[in-house]
């Protein structure tokens, strides 16, 4: 079975489009976890602010569900 030059020059040029516009969408992925991240560190240090103040922290999802703080330490060694 021959094939012609032209469809598999064209077939080519497709999936490198394929390509591109799915390497874009991990691009955009990429940067939604770093947004998440940096929300979710934001979060985490105005609730400890509010901790510290004993001020009450109080959140609620879209269904009004409430959430509570849990705090954690973690220990490393220090050099």
């Amino acid at each position: 079975m021959e094939h012609n030059i032209q469809d598999v020059f064209i077939a080519i040029q497709e999936k490198k489009a394929e390509l591109k516009d799915l390497k874009s969408v991990c691009k955009q992925i990429q940067d939604l976890k770093i947004d998440i991240e940096s929300d979710q560190e934001m979060l985490n240090d105005i609730a400890m602010l509010k901790y510290t103040k004993g001020e009450p922290i109080e959140i609620k999802d879209k269904y009004d569900n409430e959430y509570e703080p849990v705090f954690s330490v973690k220990f490393k060694k220090s050099n």
